[in-house]
């Protein structure tokens, strides 16, 4: 792999690898993906998760507005039910902890 890598290099033609399409699809899923770690600690997963999916899923796949909020809404249910409920394990719940009634 790394003999027919050094060959093919040869080959190709000076195009650059990094092009503001490839780099644009880089930051389309890096940024969102920043701004989740900070807000778990701050909001909790599931309203970050909420965020996150409703947001992401709106912007980049423009769903209809049905499955935005059906996925944004049963995947942290899923999750919650999953971890908390079945295998006992508390996500992070944030400021919001005292809140949340589940």
């Amino acid at each position: 792999m790394i003999i027919k890598a050094l060959l093919s290099r040869e080959e190709q033609s000076q195009k650059p690898f990094l092009t503001w399409e490839r780099t644009r699809s880089v930051l389309t899923v890096l940024v969102p993906l920043a701004l989740v770690v900070p807000l778990i600690e701050t909001v909790g997963f599931y309203l970050t998760a909420f965020l996150y999916l409703f947001l992401y899923i709106w912007w980049t796949g423009r769903q209809p507005w049905l499955t935005t909020v059906a996925v944004s809404v049963l995947f942290p249910t899923l999750i919650y039910l999953i971890f908390e409920r079945w295998f006992l394990i508390p996500l992070p719940k944030g400021v919001m902890g005292p809140y949340v009634f589940f």
